[in-house]
């Protein structure tokens, strides 16, 4: 496609991705210039248009707004990983696909510097190629001591980040586009290098090996690194584009890592022009203050969203605990950053106390849900919980959520199984529309259980004449209801 130049006596505007004056409009959605063809390209990858602009501010840094208007379900971004590599936590595993490996010295070896690989697929893949032959260029091998191999699977995300860098500055440098690099390195301190860990990559790279360098990648992947998660082994990818985008604990996006770890972003509600475009760094069943603290701890920021700047959040009562106040039925909520309050008869708690109640709370799930737990189980767990929780409160939906996929490997279920699956379900359904949307994954994991236990319901009843055939047509009408959620639900995975 041609290039449209914009007249610059008629038309300011700065460049999409790094701010400066612009020349270059995309002569295809006109919503988007660029100051060049490269910066152009970060635009429209693969002949389709983004439909956002990078924005800089002084407080959050750089982030993401709408181009134009966003319609749910509409794919935002799809990209590839710059690179891909084990976590942190120094557990040997196959340096190709991350799967742990249980024996080292007995197990399978890359034939060219020795580092552990799981099987011969993995042995000709190309994720592990490029340090593999810089190893071997310099004469590399790794030798049988786990605690070393260990230290080397903490330092490889950052030196493939290194060797990725350097490759794509000598093959082509218009394909190194500097400003996907500005990455953040977090707003406060970041866990030292365990000089273990430096001291592998300098027994490879010796002199060559550029400590500062190293040293800011393994920190831009501590706090741009992206899980991989369910379905992967444990592992982290580095996607240069998701990585511009801030947190919002009510996210205006869903995110989706498919089987090739390409990250692809969809919207789950309608964002506007100019709106930012967010995601969700923790997980949805997460409350406070557990919640505040992991956002503190790892990216040095308090999240004002609308969940958190509502002790309710939302009317859930996700974080609830009962009051303390003799006779009162009602929750301790946040009210301010080291008391909380009672949301009906207004007394107040120090955080110190919350904590407590907190790390109680999760020691006893640690102590009573370990292995392969029954449903029963499950169920004193929650009786025994909802005591001191609000019915809603995360760690209880967590608890639920587990048991509600318990109930669903029954071969068959009894008439209360069956009332408890539609209760537990329900709930849930609702709790994760609060909290996320329509289209959320979660959503679609609890319809798949709890569609089939409502209709089973709905027939017995017929069949045995305790409801009406109108009443059965209404039930029937919210099961279709259901349905129909959970296609809109399985429609985010989709490429």
């Amino acid at each position: 496609t041609e290039l449209q130049f914009v007249n610059m006596e008629t038309r300011s505007s700065d460049c999409f991705l790094c701010g400066s004056t612009s020349s270059i409009e995309c002569p295809t959605c006109s919503h988007v210039t660029a100051c060049s063809s490269s910066h152009l390209s970060v635009h429209r990858p693969n002949q389709t248009c983004r439909p956002f602009l990078v924005k800089r501010n002084p407080v959050v840094g750089r982030y993401l707004v709408a181009a134009r208007d966003i319609q749910p379900l509409e794919t935002v971004l799809c990209e590839a990983p710059f690179c891909v590599g084990p976590s942190r936590e120094r557990v040997p595993v196959c340096v190709e696909c991350n799967k742990g490996v249980q024996d080292v010295e007995r197990g399978a070896r890359c034939s060219g510097c020795s580092l552990p690989l799981c099987s011969k697929e993995c042995a000709a893949g190309g994720r592990h190629l490029l340090e593999c032959q810089e190893f071997r260029r310099r004469g590399w091998r790794a030798g049988d001591d786990v605690d070393r191999i260990g230290a080397l699977m903490e330092a490889l995300t950052a030196i493939r980040m290194i060797l990725n860098k350097k490759a794509l500055k000598s093959e082509d440098r218009e394909e190194f586009i500097k400003d996907l690099f500005d990455l953040s390195q977090g707003n406060g301190d970041i866990p030292e290098i365990d000089e273990k860990v430096v001291n592998e990559a300098v027994n490879i790279f010796g002199e060559d090996l550029d400590r500062e360098e190293f040293r800011t990648c393994y920190n831009q992947l501590f706090i741009n690194g992206k899980s991989l998660g369910e379905g992967f082994p444990p592992g982290s990818g580095l996607y240069l584009v998701f990585s511009i985008m801030n947190h919002s604990c009510m996210a205006n996006t869903s995110v989706v890592i498919n089987s090739d770890t390409e990250i692809q972003v969809k919207a789950q509600k309608l964002i506007k022009q100019g709106e930012e475009i967010t995601t969700r760094y923790g997980g949805l069943n997460l409350g406070q203050p557990r919640r505040s603290q992991l956002l503190f701890d790892h990216w040095k920021f308090s999240c004002s969203c609308a969940r958190c700047s509502d002790p309710t959040e939302l009317t859930t009562f996700n974080s609830g605990l009962s009051c303390t106040a003799q006779g009162c039925q009602s929750y301790l909520l946040p009210y301010r950053a080291l008391v909380w309050q009672c949301h009906g008869c207004g007394a107040t708690e120090p955080v110190d106390f919350v904590l407590k109640v907190v790390r109680d709370a999760e020691s006893f799930i640690r102590n009573n849900i370990g292995g392969d737990v029954d449903s029963e189980v499950l169920e004193r767990t929650i009786w025994s919980l909802q005591t001191f929780l609000h019915p809603q409160h995360y760690m209880l939906a967590q608890i639920k959520l587990v048991l509600l996929n318990k109930y669903s490997f029954h071969s068959t279920m009894s008439r209360p199984v069956q009332e408890r699956v539609v209760q537990l379900g329900q709930e849930l359904a609702q709790l994760t529309i609060q909290l996320d949307s329509v289209y959320s994954s979660t959503l679609g994991k609890i319809l798949k259980i709890l569609i089939p236990a409502w209709s089973r319901l709905a027939d017995a009843d017929l069949a045995s004449g305790s409801i009406t055939r109108k009443h059965f047509q209404y039930r029937k009408t919210i099961c279709y209801r259901y349905v129909d959620n959970l296609i809109l639900c399985s429609r985010i995975k989709k490429k």
